[in-house]
């Protein structure tokens, strides 16, 4: 399945900021490595309830592998990828881990260790820190009050036509400072075009973000898929990508 986008967005291995890295995996110079990168706060979940979180695999400009992932959570706790294999060819990288703590997960802080395997070379590993708190205390991350919403199954669009889509930010009244919209993508196919209508999100708006896309009349055809992800300002909350699916046809 392709990933489309409105803009991608590149992150070199060295340049990221605001967020928890691994350490490089892959090859033995820094364009032939690769490493993870998560949240920098502590993930507050509350017993009997999950959170999740996103992920990236941030690649050397030739580290050209597929990657195999898995995430190993302490007793009680379960952590789920959404995603276990990435392909060569992928750019966004992007990685949803929910985290669901049981009625028995042990109090306090502790992490989720989400390993980074490439066909060749070195491992990495990352740990996500966690913290379990009693069911109905104190207050757990924004993640489970803010998410994306849109349709549930794929829009048409006709070649040579424009459609726009419904893609609203949940509880967006509730935003700490701003909530930025992007769309990323895996690959990118010659004739698709998907924007953001509404980039960024406050507190006083409506929570529409909107999704328009045009389909060129040589785009082809079949199903492709566009991610959108949002992230706060003051990484207030952390919220799931949105998968938009969409399928072309002739006219």
């Amino acid at each position: 399945m392709r990933i489309v986008s409105a803009s991608l967005v590149a992150f070199a291995l060295a340049g990221l900021a605001g967020c928890q890295r691994s350490e490089p995996g892959g090859g033995a110079d820094k364009a032939h490595q690769f490493n993870l990168s998560g949240p920098t706060t502590t993930t507050s979940i509350r017993r009997g309830e999950s959170q999740s979180v996103t992920l990236k695999v941030n690649r050397g400009k030739e580290f050209k592998q597929a990657v195999t992932l898995k995430a190993e959570a302490p007793s009680g706790v379960e952590a789920t990828l959404d995603q276990t294999a990435i392909k060569a060819g992928d750019k966004a990288d992007n990685i949803g881990l929910k985290i669901a703590a049981s009625d028995k997960a042990a109090l306090g802080d502790n992490k989720v260790t989400v390993t980074a395997k490439p066909e060749t070379g070195s491992t990495t590993t990352l740990e996500v820190p966690i913290k379990i708190t009693e069911a109905g205390s104190g207050s757990s991350s924004n993640t489970s009050t803010f998410s994306l919403s849109g349709p549930l199954t794929s829009t048409t669009v006709k070649q040579g036509e424009t459609r726009n889509i419904d893609v609203t930010l949940k509880h967006a009244d509730k935003i700490d400072g701003t909530v930025t919209v992007k769309a990323d993508a895996l690959d990118s196919p010659k004739g698709i075009k998907a924007e953001v209508v509404n980039t960024t999100i406050k507190s006083s708006d409506s929570g529409n973000v909107g999704l328009k896309v045009t389909a060129s009349k040589d785009a082809p055809l079949g199903e492709q898929t566009i991610r959108l992800t949002a992230v706060s300002s003051n990484n207030s909350a952390t919220i799931p990508p949105l998968d938009v699916k969409i399928k072309v046809e002739a006219p």
